[in-house]
């Protein structure tokens, strides 16, 4: 189906393979910029807005998302319209950028401190995040955003029980032991900056001697 025909069409036929061939798309087309600067989106994150369709020149989207990844924004497609035709938040970006795809197979999981525990004697791998986990242009971003609301020195810690799912833990020390009913606000809005299969954790540092510096 040619993109032109693909984003006419009403919100009700814009199933799960629509989504697939939509996105299938963004990588090789061209867009128009609608705004000079990122714009504030109604989840109060911040967007490029671009305008993209059949036989429009202006900028490669691939070299769009280079930007993003790098700035930390996100994406908003066709905004001009009633409702735009894709959103991309900057863990989509990310995805894309480090394996070719906006989302994983898996589902997101956010887990709140006193949900997640360690059994004792339980046996667990623990360390700081790897470039391929974790790559450093991301961390300039997340850390960027914490030092935004305040928090100057957050650490973190990936942490796995069969060395291959991971928790990505930020110490709550570091942010500045927020009060337990503030935990599960602080993941969502975190996770934002990650891919939707990211398993991300608040936890106390007590116990806990790996915890590195987000740099």
């Amino acid at each position: 189906m040619k993109l032109n025909k693909l984003i006419s069409q009403p919100d009700s036929l814009r199933d799960e393979n629509w989504e697939k061939q939509f996105l299938s798309f963004l990588p090789h087309l061209q867009c128009h910029l609608l705004s000079d600067e990122p714009q504030t989106g109604p989840d109060g994150w911040p967007y490029l807005l671009v305008k993209v369709g059949e036989g429009l020149e202006g900028e490669p989207l691939s070299k769009v998302f280079q930007w993003l990844s790098e700035q930390g924004v996100g994406l908003a497609i066709n905004p001009q319209k009633t409702t735009p035709d894709y959103v991309l938040t900057f863990g989509q970006i990310w995805h894309y950028q480090q394996t070719g795809q906006f989302f994983s197979e898996t589902k997101p999981e956010i887990k709140k401190a006193g949900v997640f525990e360690i059994a004792q004697g339980e046996a667990m791998v623990l360390g700081p995040p790897s470039e391929e986990y974790f790559p450093t242009y991301a961390r300039k971003v997340v850390k960027e955003f914490l030092n935004q609301q305040g928090v100057d020195d957050p650490r973190i810690l990936v942490m796995s029980e069969d060395g291959n799912s991971f928790d990505l833990c930020f110490s709550s020390e570091s942010l500045g032991n927020p009060p337990q009913e503030e935990h599960l606000g602080i993941l969502e809005a975190l996770s934002w900056f990650f891919p939707t299969n990211y398993s991300l954790v608040l936890i106390s540092e007590e116990g806990l001697m790996k915890f590195v510096p987000l740099v």
